[in-house]
C-alpha cells in the first residue's frame, strides 16, 4: 500500500528500488564467473547467494574461499610477454 504510493511519489524510492533490483540482478550474473575462479562447484551456494537479496551476496563474500596462488614462475612469464606486447 504505502510502499507503491512512495514509488510512484518519490524519485529517491523509485530509483533506489530500481538500483536495488538491478545490483541483485548484477550479482547473480557475475557469481557463476567468480565460484568458477575459485574452484567452488557447489550449485547450492550459488542459488541460496543470489536468491537471498543482501544477505546472500554479504555471507558469499565475506566467506568465500581465496583464489588458487599463481606460481611465480607463471606470473615473471606473464610479466614478460605483456612487456614485448607494449612494444
Amino acid at each position: 500500500g504505502d510502499f507503491i504510493q512512495q514509488w510512484q511519489t518519490s524519485r529517491f524510492i523509485h530509483v533506489m528500488s530500481l538500483d536495488f533490483c538491478l545490483l541483485c540482478v548484477l550479482f547473480s550474473a557475475l557469481l557463476g564467473d567468480d565460484m568458477a575462479r575459485r574452484g567452488m562447484k557447489n550449485p547450492a551456494i550459488f542459488w541460496l547467494t543470489a536468491l537471498i537479496p543482501l544477505f546472500g551476496p554479504l555471507a558469499y563474500l565475506c566467506l568465500r574461499s581465496p583464489l588458487p596462488e599463481v606460481s611465480s614462475e607463471a606470473s615473471a612469464s606473464q610479466t614478460v610477454l605483456n612487456q614485448v606486447g607494449e612494444s
